[in-house]
């Protein structure tokens, strides 16, 4: 077993013994709430809280390999149930009957906490169940081949242009002249895509021959570009067989290439999910974290409810897994409060509880819940359920957020994520810059080359503006040919130096069009936080410093 499978067992071992450590505790609250209980029957507060208890253990019993101590609790906690739901009296019958129930609670418990840990007990299915660490490292690309790009290009003068082109993007790129040395570097370092043009070959057949043999010695396919100088659908097809993502004609269109570089950069490549767990058991939390952990999600753990709204600032989550019964608010409360918050109004709510009651799961889902599930819950159930949510969850929000455009965030959801920036810097005593840029003399652009160039220029700031600002800068495409950055933990002097840079490197690109190759600029205005201390001021200062730059002959970055 490798070292990364070695760690989970050892972290859910390190769980389980904690969990066993715990339950003679767990079960003197649970007796205590029962003799108080008989000495106030009536009292609904301490039906509540027993049931609270009960239900926590029988969800928790199953989970940890305690499937005996989770059905005992269980006995209890429907028993309690029906008390509550019928409003019947707590008589002698009853109380006998529970207390039974109690007494084989205690064996259990006794049982399995003299029985102590038992090497390979329960852990060997979970960790089967999750993919290790080292699964997904080898699914995905290593640190030293992320964005790496291959050419085979036996034209020497077009082979330059296309490589200036792709690493004014911030790919790498190694260009090749001839097949075997491509195939020698790919079997050395898988890069990320191949182009080829297949002229290289001899033969578009021997081209597409070769490349297939090539991804005969790989684990898992490199993604191919082919380029060729026929379109025919034989080719094409050969193409696809042999790994083919995409298929250019000559003469080549540099941006649409490097629009589909981006396209086939993006697929896998999508930001972790973010899950927010908000459960009263300490233990049964951090088991569900860890789970989610390991495959690759970031997660954050609420153990009082009632201190949810930070963390879901904080967070940003892409989902909530609550609780049904906690202390001070339970799930179904906790759920229309957080329906109360605008930015999660579509937010996913699932519910995970020991609840079986199927009239309850429907009352949860009425009440704000997007999906119920019951523990104990197998580790990859619980890895799907997320992760489809999560996926629908993007899918649908990008589609509200962001420019069709683009890809970029709207107008709308910028002006937005600028007060949130700010909110957040106020609180942490920080400094935010932001800048207005607009493309120079965009109209002639348009008149000149027409309107689906106008569109590949923008999505090529778009673009380069995404490349070169970091995963903590927010960009959104403003309106027409302006774009908007938000720099948190930026001064004015920095942001102005990296906005600098990315100014000179869009100078240099070169757009395509039937009249020829073209070069575009721009200019920028930036103001800063807490020179302006709201987001209506920091705007408008902004704006006043792109006009200023306008003015000044355009082509440069003026600060506000």
């Amino acid at each position: 077993m490798g070292s990364a499978s070695e760690s989970i067992e050892e972290r859910l071992k390190a769980l389980h013994i904690n969990y066993l450590q715990g339950l003679p505790a767990k079960f003197a609250v649970i007796d205590d709430q029962w003799r108080k209980l008989c000495e106030s029957p009536k009292s609904h507060e301490r039906l509540t809280e027993l049931h609270r208890s009960t239900h926590t253990m029988a969800g928790s019993g199953a989970t940890f390999g305690c499937p005996e101590v989770g059905s005992a609790a269980r006995n209890i906690e429907s028993n309690i149930r029906l008390l509550i739901e019928s409003d019947q009296p707590l008589d002698e019958q009853k109380v006998n009957e529970i207390e039974t129930l109690i007494d084989r609670l205690k064996e259990e418990i006794d049982a399995v906490t003299s029985r102590g840990w038992q090497e390979g007990e329960s852990i060997e299915t979970l960790v089967a169940e999750v993919p290790s660490e080292s699964e997904h490292d080898e699914q995905g690309d290593d640190e030293g081949s992320r964005g790496l790009i291959y050419l085979l290009e036996q034209d020497e003068p077009l082979s330059k242009e296309i490589a200036l082109q792709i690493v004014q993007f911030g790919h790498q790129i190694r260009c090749f002249k001839h097949p075997d040395a491509l195939r020698s570097a790919v079997l050395e370092q898988v890069p990320q895509i191949v182009i080829a043009d297949l002229s290289s070959f001899g033969s578009e057949q021997s081209g597409v021959d070769a490349i297939h043999q090539m991804q005969e010695h790989l684990s898992e396919p490199v993604p191919v570009i082919f380029v060729s100088e026929k379109s025919e659908m034989h080719a094409r097809l050969e193409s696809v067989r042999a790994g083919g993502a995409a298929f250019f004609t000559k003469p080549l269109d540099i941006a649409i290439l490097i629009d589909r570089l981006d396209q086939i950069g993006r697929e896998g490549g999508e930001e972790p999910f973010r899950i927010l767990i908000v459960d009263d058991s300490v233990s049964q939390s951090k088991y569900y974290a860890m789970i989610l952990q390991q495959h690759g999600m970031i997660t954050k753990v609420v153990n009082n409810p009632i201190e949810v709204l930070e963390p879901i600032q904080e967070l940003n989550p892409d989902l909530i897994l609550i609780d049904m019964y906690m202390p001070e608010c339970n799930g179904l409360e906790l759920a229309k409060v957080i329906r109360q918050l605008n930015e999660c109004v579509s937010l996913p709510i699932v519910f995970l509880s020991s609840e079986t009651s199927v009239d309850k799961q429907l009352v949860a889902m009425s009440q704000g819940g997007d999906d119920f599930l019951t523990k104990p819950i197998k580790p990859n159930h619980l890895i799907s359920a997320v992760t489809s949510r999560v996926q629908r969850y993007r899918t649908i929000r990008s589609m509200m957020l962001r420019d069709s455009l683009t890809g970029l965030y709207n107008h709308t959801t910028i002006k937005e994520q600028l007060k949130n920036a700010l909110h957040r810097a106020e609180r942490h005593d920080g400094v935010v810059s932001f800048a207005m840029i607009d493309i120079d003399n965009f109209k002639s652009v348009n008149d000149t080359y027409g309107h689906p160039v106008g569109d590949r220029v923008i999505k090529s700031l778009s673009r380069l503006l995404q490349q070169r600002m970091r995963r903590s800068d927010l960009v959104g495409r403003y309106g027409g040919e302006e774009f908007a950055v938000i720099l948190p933990n930026t001064d004015k002097q920095t942001a102005v130096r990296v906005l600098d840079s990315v100014r000179e490197v869009f100078a240099k690109i070169q757009h395509s069009s039937e009249q020829g190759e073209f070069n575009v600029t721009f200019s920028a205005g930036i103001a800063s936080y807490p020179d302006f201390d709201n987001s209506t001021l920091l705007s408008e200062a902004a704006d006043r410093a792109l006009y200023e730059a306008k003015h000044a002959g355009r082509n440069q970055i003026v600060k506000g």
